[in-house]
């Protein structure tokens, strides 16, 4: 997959050689993917070379997409890693670590068995009653 600078991104829009764009969840964020005429690109860093823009949410990505020109953006709400498996288990280890130090210095709420039993009862009564 090749990846494009978001000046060459926006020279292919401008020159309507993108037939498809989506705004694809992968790891902790969000990348562009993109159907060129000359075969799958993802949208790159300001600066080029290899390294991919990653946005904290899909509403930044739609935003750059629509001043870059693009129209029609597909959002592919599966979270789904498209990176390099080393870079998934990098951001797995982090979520992991995260909620680990959360737990040891008390941000992190814990319940109990007899509360996660309530509950789900509680769910389950709300649920039955629909």
């Amino acid at each position: 997959m090749k990846t494009l600078s978001i000046d060459e991104f926006r020279r292919i829009v401008v020159a309507n050689q993108i037939s498809r764009v989506a705004i694809v969840a992968d790891g902790s964020g969000f990348v562009v993917h993109a159907e060129c005429r000359d075969g799958p690109c993802i949208l790159g860093s300001p600066t080029g070379g290899t390294e991919i823009s990653r946005f904290p949410n899909r509403q930044k990505a739609l935003v750059l997409l629509q001043e870059l020109g693009v129209d029609g953006v597909a959002d592919l709400a599966e979270h789904v890693p498209l990176s390099a498996p080393d870079s998934y288990d990098e951001w797995f280890r982090k979520k992991v670590q995260g909620a680990i130090d959360g737990l040891e210095d008390g941000t992190n709420e814990t319940i109990s068995e007899e509360e996660w039993n309530q509950i789900v009862a509680a769910k389950k009564v709300y649920r039955d009653a629909l």
